[in-house]
């Protein structure tokens, strides 16, 4: 089981500090499978919040991101 240190609200804090920053998403599938998405967070809601990928827009639990399932790494364009 993992250990979560932190509470809720700041992971929506640490997510509204993320919107409209280019962001590569890497999204645990389970057993061993990873996804990446290139895009931005559009908006930030209570429980959810969406991200654009290639002019396709897909919602998300914060949940899944206070657990690690969903991690953010900045978007390098050099």
């Amino acid at each position: 089981m993992r250990e979560i240190k932190a509470d809720l609200n700041s992971t929506v804090k640490r997510i509204k500090k993320l919107k409209g920053i280019p962001l590569i998403m890497c999204v645990n599938k389970g057993r061993n499978k990873f996804t990446k998405y290139e895009g931005s967070i559009r908006d930030v809601f209570p429980a959810v919040f969406t991200f654009v990928s290639n002019d396709a827009t897909s919602s998300y639990c914060i949940s899944d991101v206070h657990t690690k399932n969903i991690k953010f790494f900045p978007l390098n364009q050099n």
